[in-house]
Parts: structure tokens; sequence; C-alpha cells
């Protein structure tokens, strides 16, 4: 993962804290009753959770503008708490434009698709949604600004 993308997942993590929607706290352990906000690997607690993974999709040879899938999978203990999570995640990130992450600025995000994923075994609910980010990472010698 590049550090810009790591920019991106924290930004976005933030956003859905600050939203109310789930709790980032990267470096204190959370509560069982929290919706936890995690990157990568959806962990077994909290029940409720959301997992953000980034997925390189294009970028331009000689500018420094790329595509980046952002998959936002939640999980909760019903399937219509899921939904409404699911819809929470909606309302907190689809549209979002011209945010400056770290090295990362978002020109905008948007949703493309989204799909409940059935039980785990747990029989907790999964929903997951797939954002597009066009982004401008940082430049190189070959992705001038």
């Amino acid at each position: 993962m590049s550090g810009y993308e790591r920019d991106l997942l924290a930004g976005l993590a933030q956003e859905l804290d600050d939203a109310t929607v789930a709790t980032y706290r990267p470096d204190t352990p959370l509560e069982d009753a929290e919706t936890a906000i995690t990157f990568g690997t959806m962990p077994d607690r909290p029940d409720r959770c959301v997992t953000l993974t980034t997925y390189p999709i294009s970028d331009e040879p000689r500018e420094a503008k790329s595509l980046v899938g952002v998959q936002v999978r939640c999980r909760a203990e019903s399937y219509l708490d899921a939904v409404d999570l699911n819809g929470q995640i909606f309302d907190a990130l689809h549209g979002l434009t011209g945010r400056q992450y770290g090295t990362c600025h978002l020109v905008q995000l948007q949703r493309r698709s989204s799909i409940p994923m059935g039980t785990d075994g747990d029989q907790r609910w999964e929903y997951s949604a797939n954002f597009y980010a066009d982004i401008n990472p940082p430049t190189t010698a070959l992705r001038p600004e």
C-alpha cells in the first residue's frame, strides 16, 4: 500500500467518525458496544464493524491522477441494521469532493455498487459497497503535477 492510499483510508475513516457512523480510534481498542472502523480485515469483535480496503483501478501515465477503488464492508447483528449502516455510510461518503487527506487529494468520491453479502459464521449480516475515488496522488519524476 502506498502512503497516499494509507492517507486516503485514514481520511475516509475520519469522515465516518465525524458523521458518527462508526468510531475511528487507531491507537485505542474499541468497546464491544461501539461500531469499529478497521482496515483490510474485519475483526471478530465488535459485532458492528466497518472495514475499508483500497484497490487501484487506473493511473494516468503522465499526470498525478488516479482512480482508486475503496471497498467498504459493514457488519451488523441483523439484516435491517446492516442495511441502515450501509445507508449511513452512503450518506457520509457519496459525493465527497475537494478533501485533502495527508498526501492524498480527493477530487471526488462516488459509490458505484452495493450488495448484501449474507451472514458470517456468527450469523451477523454483512454488506459491501464499492466507491470510486478520483484522487491526485503525490507527484513523482514520471508523473509531474
